[in-house]
């Protein structure tokens, strides 16, 4: 083994130029195949082996019943309260809590008090209703590949319509829907005129609805009574909502003690809907993030209004509170994954400035500060930081000409990796090169190819068992580990090929180029050692 690295050492130092223009040659060559890169994001692509018992099932559910929903996801809650009407005194979150006695024609029952948490004030509620308005207004655009014609998409276009043709309304899972999303049946009340006592309003329906959620007509008789229509309980789109769905952090079976309110909103998941989807989820989550900066204040009125018609005096007329909303679509993971992967690409080239330094600094022999930049070898620095960026250029490449698909993980993980290793090597080449004393008779190529002889069969044991453990960590039937594996096999085994062909080059140059005007213009400006 050191006597072929010895050769190859000495065809190499002896044909720099051929050698650094195979190699170039070979590294754009490969490098080409990113033109055809495909980079998968999709968490099950990435952490369910194709061949598990779960992929299996899912493949066949899918294959038999479609692809399930798509869901797009809000979840509402009162972050505190901003201001109200009376500044002197101060109005907590205790202070919105809600003690309603429902009505009843029986005179010797008294239905219990049901107590209403602050998120099911009307104003809240209607602030969800608009917000639900909107969404159904937004517009993405979608291009089709082979026409170049432009769409537009509404969420009327991708989402589940359950009783169409019969009702085209999409499904939305929310508390508001048992008002059909309607702000004019949030603000219906069955009033006895006689009397002058209110007899039911939004809050007699909630209790009636999230009872039984597939009444159609709600407690008709009081409802008639006062001359008002009743309302279903019945969604827009036609089914039912059930309460343990639409309201969370609730205490047992009193929904109404809980202080959030979650939005629902499934969008079929087939070949045609899923790409326009994915768009419109993109403008479904700038829309959602610019409501939470900007619009998220709602403006509680009539809160002193008692529910006979009478002021409270006790009480400010108006008070604002800062909603919060948590929320995701489907295509929020991956989003998040890209997101992540493109922030670490400062990481990733400053790391690569600091190994440059390093290795240029570190390899230097230096005698005085005249000759730093002589002696601190950023030629050979470069040249270690560039090969390994080559290498993993071929990696990347190769395995995209064979179409196998690479990840971000590999992208963030592979030029760190690579980098430890090909720094590695180019300490142990060029500090044996500076330790040598070389025979009085010996020629440059043969030093080097020498040296060569000598490290190489330890390089070549290193990367050797580095890329067969890489290439062993193929077999794993999980996509993301597997791939990974693959392109950093790959990498070690480039980067070393690369380092002991281009090492000799890139120390028989400076010996080669004392007759090279380009070689000595470099050296004057104290870029090449003399």
């Amino acid at each position: 083994m050191s006597l072929f690295f010895e050769a190859l050492g000495l065809i190499c130092a002896s044909n720099p130029w051929k050698v650094i223009l195979g190699g170039v040659t070979v590294v754009i060559a490969l490098g080409l195949g990113l033109l055809n890169y495909q980079i998968t994001t999709d968490p099950v692509e990435l952490w369910s082996s194709p061949t598990s018992q779960a992929r299996i099932e899912k493949n066949y559910f899918d294959e038999n019943f479609g692809k399930f929903f798509r869901t797009e996801m809000m979840i509402f809650s009162i972050e505190h309260i901003v201001d109200s009407e009376n500044k002197n005194k101060s109005v907590s979150l205790d202070d919105l809590w809600q003690d309603y006695v429902p009505y009843t024609s029986a005179t010797d029952f008294v239905p219990p008090t049901t107590r209403f948490s602050p998120i099911f004030q009307r104003g809240i509620l209607e602030e969800i209703v608009r917000i639900q308005n909107d969404i159904q207004e937004l517009n993405a655009y979608y291009t089709e590949k082979d026409s170049n014609s432009t769409e537009s998409i509404k969420l009327s276009d991708i989402c589940l319509k359950p009783m169409a043709p019969v009702n085209n309304n999409c499904t939305f899972m929310s508390v508001t829907n048992y008002f059909q999303n309607s702000i004019e049946n949030l603000r219906k009340k069955a009033v006895d005129t006689f009397f002058d006592s209110l007899l039911a309003d939004y809050r007699s329906h909630l209790i009636g609805c999230t009872r039984n959620p597939t009444t159609i007509e709600e407690d008709s008789a009081t409802w008639e009574s006062a001359g008002e229509k009743a309302m279903s309980c019945l969604a827009s789109f036609g089914g039912p909502i059930n309460p343990n769905v639409v309201i969370g952090s609730y205490d047992e079976k009193f929904y109404f003690n809980g202080t959030h309110l979650v939005v629902n909103i499934p969008v079929i998941n087939n070949e045609w809907t899923a790409p326009r989807a994915v768009l419109w989820e993109k403008e479904f989550l700038n829309y959602i993030q610019t409501w939470k900066n900007e619009h998220s204040v709602v403006n509680l009125t009539d809160f002193n209004i008692n529910d006979d018609g009478s002021e409270d005096p006790n009480k400010p007329a108006w008070v604002r509170v800062k909603l919060t909303v948590a929320y995701s679509a489907e295509r929020s993971v991956e989003d998040e994954i890209e997101r992540e992967s493109g922030t670490d690409v400062f990481t990733v080239l400053f790391s690569y400035v600091v190994m440059f330094a390093y290795v240029s600094f570190a390899l230097g022999q230096f005698t005085s500060t005249s000759r730093v930049f002589i002696d601190s070898k950023i030629t050979v620095g470069f040249m270690g930081v560039l090969i390994v960026m080559a290498a993993i250029i071929c990696s990347l490449g190769i395995f995209s000409y064979a179409g196998v698909k690479m990840t971000l993980i590999i992208i963030e993980v592979l030029p760190f990796l690579v980098l430890a290793v090909g720094v590695d090597n180019i300490f142990i080449i060029v500090q044996h090169l500076q330790r040598d004393r070389a025979p009085s008779k010996e020629t440059t190529e043969q030093q080097i190819a020498r040296i060569l002889g000598e490290v190489g069969p330890s390089m070549a044991l290193s990367s050797g068992s580095e890329t067969i453990a890489f290439f062993i960590g193929a077999l794993s039937t999980m996509p993301a580990v597997r791939s990974f594996s693959l392109f950093a096999g790959a990498a070690v085994l480039f980067d070393f090929c690369l380092q002991v062909t281009k090492s000799s080059f890139s120390q028989s140059i400076i010996h080669f180029g004392k007759n090279n005007k380009l070689i000595t213009w470099l050296r004057s400006l104290s870029l090449l050692p003399s």
